[in-house]
């Protein structure tokens, strides 16, 4: 009996250290595969994680492409319409300060009373000053860029400041004689180059031999009026808004010589 008992004792101990030994290598089996499989997923999810990194990456890099693109356009542009406001500033300076000096020399001449009736070529050249003028108006409004010109703040002004000097030529408010808007069209036209052409204006060498223009009636009127008669009023005004018009040039050339 006892010799049974001893027999199941040693069996139930052998069967317990076998199933201990099962279940720790089974452990240790789980253990590995589960480690394995963690190692596994972790790999992936760093790939996973490093293919999102690159990606995101190569997305940044193309919108920081696009976005130096759109901004190196608006700079360009910006300069071209600076260039543009600029350029044309210079030519009607040019013509404007004919124009001025030679209104402000009227103005002079008339306070001394210096008789200019019988002076062909003052009256000829202020013929020529006051077409010039007109002329590169003319030529500003019909061949300016309008895709790099936009109606920005300073081509809005420049419109506004040589409608009042046309204004200052055709305004009734004055004694004397005026030159009407189609009649300083038709002026501006004649001082053009070639019929087509709106891009030159003539100088006064083929001023002089037009005589379409030297004898036309509204200028030549309005001249003589300009020298011999009452006109200091409407003197007054077109100096005034001519030298706007001049203040206006040389603050955008200021501001352009800056970029």
């Amino acid at each position: 009996m006892n010799q049974y008992l001893d027999n199941i004792l040693i069996s139930s101990g052998i069967f317990t250290v076998a199933f201990s030994t099962i279940a720790f290598i089974g452990s240790v089996v789980f253990k590995s595969v589960i480690s394995y499989l963690n190692k596994i997923a972790t790999s992936n999810h760093k790939k996973d994680i490093d293919l999102e990194i690159e990606k995101y990456k190569s997305e940044l890099s193309i919108s920081v492409e696009k976005y130096k693109s759109v901004l190196s356009l608006e700079v360009d542009n910006i300069k071209s319409k600076e260039l543009e406001i600029g350029r044309w500033c210079n030519i009607m300076l040019s013509s404007s300060n004919g124009l001025y000096g030679r209104i402000c020399d009227i103005k002079k001449k008339k306070e001394f009373e210096v008789g200019l009736e019988f002076d062909e070529y003052y009256n000829l050249s202020t013929k020529y000053y006051i077409s010039r003028f007109l002329a590169f108006n003319e030529i500003f409004r019909r061949t300016r860029d309008s895709i790099i010109f936009s109606p920005v703040k300073d081509e809005m002004e420049i419109y506004e400041l040589l409608k009042n000097i046309s204004i200052s030529f055709r305004n009734d408010n004055f004694n004397g004689n005026i030159i009407r808007s189609l009649e300083q069209m038709y002026i501006a036209e004649s001082m053009f180059s070639k019929p087509d052409d709106n891009y030159f204006c003539i100088g006064y060498k083929e001023f002089i031999s037009n005589n379409d223009i030297v004898n036309y009636e509204p200028l030549s009127d309005f001249v003589e009026y300009l020298l011999n008669e009452d006109s200091v009023d409407r003197i007054d005004d077109i100096v005034k808004n001519i030298n706007a018009l001049r203040t206006a040039f040389l603050e955008i050339l200021n501001r352009q010589s800056n970029l």
